[in-house]
């Protein structure tokens, strides 16, 4: 019995010193687990520290893009500003026939009322298209006319606020000399885009003016007009084997009493730009009542096409 004990207890004693060296792999290995958890950790840590320098560059070149694209909007504004000054500063490039040599506007653009309504409170931008004094080659040659717009700029805001994009166009024949307000209904062939299409009728001129209601104003908040459109000769309408055309093409705004007042004996126009000479390219014709140092500070929005600037 005693020898059946101790061999006994000697078979324990080996199999607990058996088992000791597969515990002491085991603690080894998950020491190895967690070092390499922890040096994992330590890359990945390492790696987005390396990333973040590259993430700064991208968010600077980001805001170098968005500066950029800023001043390029600022140039093509100032570009449009000191265009629609030059429609004011410069002579006409033909002159008007059937306008009195003695009419302010027959030589060059002048300001009439410029930034004072007198009270007023609506506004019309309109244009006239004439032949020239010395002649038009091609009487049945047709103008094209788009994107009449008026701009009005506020003292308070000092921002430009504008006529949408595709506003109707009214208009009707003329006496050239305005003598009597007398007009004639002609043929406005219109397109979609609120552009008309018409012809000259012997003397007379093709006046047009926005269609609609007239644009509201503030006069005592009112610190300069500007008005544009662009126009052009139908190039179907041309014969390319007679001399060109002569046709000029003007453009002012008229302030009114109200938004209805039939009467434009009570109107006063705000100023007339120059005559420019129209071809089958499409032009801008512009007037503006605002100084160059506004237009610096308050630039007018840009132009769609600066191609048309010219």
């Amino acid at each position: 019995m005693l020898l059946a004990a101790v061999m006994a207890l000697s078979l324990n004693v080996g199999r607990s010193d058996a088992a000791t060296p597969s515990r002491e792999r085991a603690t080894t290995v998950a020491h190895a687990a967690k070092a390499r958890t922890k040096a994992a950790q330590r890359t990945t840590t390492r790696n987005a520290s390396q990333r973040r320098p590259r993430n700064r560059t991208a968010g600077r070149s980001k805001g170098a893009s968005a500066t950029r694209d800023k001043q390029a909007r600022r140039a093509e504004e100032l570009a449009f500003g000191r265009f629609v000054l030059k429609d004011m500063t410069q002579s006409h490039e033909a002159r008007p026939a059937g306008v009195p040599e003695y009419y302010d506007w027959y030589a060059g653009p002048r300001l009439s009322a410029g930034n004072d309504p007198g009270g007023r409170t609506a506004i019309v931008p309109w244009g006239h298209i004439y032949a020239c004094a010395e002649g038009n080659p091609q009487p049945n040659a047709q103008v094209e006319i788009r994107d009449l717009r008026v701009y009005l700029l506020s003292k308070r805001t000092r921002r430009w606020t504008a006529t949408p994009p595709g506003t109707a166009i009214d208009g009707a024949a003329f006496v050239q000399d305005y003598a009597g307000n007398e007009h004639t209904q002609i043929d406005l062939r219109r397109d979609r885009n609120g552009g008309i299409t018409a012809g000259l009728l012997p003397g007379r001129n093709l006046h047009f003016w926005q269609g609609g209601s007239r644009m509201a104003l503030n006069p005592s908040d009112l610190a300069a007009v500007a008005v544009a459109y662009r126009a052009r000769l139908v190039p179907s309408s041309v014969t390319a084997t007679l001399p060109s055309p002569c046709v000029i093409a003007g453009a002012g705004a008229d302030y009114w009493p109200d938004m209805t007042d039939p009467d434009p004996s009570r109107l006063q126009d705000a100023g007339i730009g120059r005559f420019k000479r129209l071809t089958a390219r499409w032009r801008v014709v512009a007037m503006t009542t605002a100084t160059w140092a506004q237009l610096q500070r308050s630039p007018l929005p840009a132009w769609p096409d600066r191609r048309q600037l010219w």
